[in-house]
């Protein structure tokens, strides 16, 4: 499995690339993900650079079975999040 990249890390690393604040830097991931995930949730697909799309996709109410007792459930209809893979990322994966 592979590690994971803190947001901390993230913001430190998004400050030393574009020369602005910590603070500064927190702020607009902060405020980009906000913005994104209000648009996913009016239903708009939102892209993220060379990382894919977000969007949702509404799942119909099926039956299932209860991990803990094997006991038939119903699981209630509901929207669940959807990520398509872009390209670029596709590729920089096959190639590392």
């Amino acid at each position: 499995m592979s590690e994971v990249l803190k947001q901390d890390e993230l913001v430190s690393r998004v400050s030393e690339a574009t020369g602005v604040s910590k603070k500064d830097a927190r702020a607009v991931l902060n405020e980009a993900t906000d913005i994104m995930m209000s648009e996913v949730v009016a239903g708009k697909t939102v892209p993220i650079g060379k990382i894919g799309r977000v969007s949702y996709r509404h799942r119909e109410e099926r039956k299932g079975r209860s991990p803990a007792t094997g006991q038939e459930i119903t699981i209630p209809a509901g929207n669940v999040p959807k990520i398509s893979w872009g390209a670029a990322l596709k590729k920089a994966l096959s190639e590392s």
